[in-house]
């Protein structure tokens, strides 16, 4: 399905009335094998949405079978905004789009202004990856909530954030911009002004294999960032933070480590041009 909203928007006026079924519900589902989703929107200002009331998701990927990975979600534009997932029912994570083993790429657009209610598992108010891959190129995530984990993205799978903005975003708990398990911010990308109730308040990265790090290099920055625990740009719970390069400035802890917060687990490896500074805490 190549998509191009033309300046409008689609939104969804109803829900189902079984709450199990609304924890799935979106505007856009993906779920046969080698399905393609292309979203655009020349004109700009066209959006995918719920009316006021009406929960749901705005986009959901993959069907968690182990053959959906050939599922592909690209985004280059319009925008996936005010969805809010708010029943009790299993499944309500990723308010604004859900990867279930499949594969987002993303272009352009924006993620902005989607929330999760209430707490389940993870929570993701603006993206959610489970068992998939999630490729950011530009665009911007924003204004997202979640009451639980990664205001903005919380990702079981692979990560890798080359462009575009994440900001704004808020978790009750841990991660206001980002939680991951296996991450690399290279390129532009900005991870600004996010905030954690908890830890981590640009990233919380607990890799769990020896195989998984928190690599940042090139110019990719980590700015702003608050956390009411630790870690006020980055709390590193385990694993390697390899940086080679980018900045983490003017992040603030109200515990400890206003830049970055190891962990027992954590080792942290620093080289080249990297940029630590300004950040506070207390």
């Amino acid at each position: 399905l190549y998509l191009c909203l033309n300046g409008h928007t689609i939104t969804k006026t109803d829900a189902p009335s079984d709450s199990n079924k609304q924890a799935w519900d979106a505007v856009i589902r993906v779920f046969n094998d080698n399905t393609n989703l292309v979203l655009c929107d020349c004109i700009g200002g066209g959006a995918l949405t719920h009316a006021s009331g009406i929960p749901g998701k705005g986009v959901r990927v993959g069907s968690g079978s182990s053959s959906s990975a050939l599922h592909t979600f690209k985004m280059f534009g319009g925008e996936i905004r005010g969805n809010h997932t708010g029943t009790s029912a299993g499944g309500v994570d990723g308010a604004g789009v859900e990867v279930q083993s499949a594969k987002f790429i993303m272009y352009g657009g924006k993620i902005t202004d989607n929330h999760v209610e209430y707490k389940w598992n993870y929570g993701a108010g603006g993206i959610l990856i489970t068992g998939g891959y999630f490729y950011m190129y530009g665009g911007e995530i924003s204004n997202n909530s979640s009451p639980y984990l990664g205001g903005g993205i919380v990702t079981i799978g692979t990560i890798e954030l080359y462009g575009g903005t994440i900001s704004g975003n808020t978790a009750t708990n841990d991660g206001g911009g980002v939680w991951a398990r296996r991450i690399t911010l290279s390129g532009d990308v900005s991870i600004i002004n996010n905030t954690a109730g908890k830890n981590g308040g640009g990233i919380y990265f607990c890799g769990y294999s020896s195989s998984h790090n928190l690599t940042i290099s090139d110019s990719a920055k980590i700015s702003g960032n608050t956390a009411t625990g630790n870690g006020g740009g980055i709390y590193l719970e385990s694993k390697p933070l390899i940086m080679t390069g980018g900045s983490i400035i003017n992040n603030t802890a109200t515990g400890d480590g206003g830049g970055v917060y190891l962990g027992e687990e954590g080792s942290f490896k620093i080289s080249d041009n990297a940029n630590i500074s300004g950040n506070k805490k207390g």
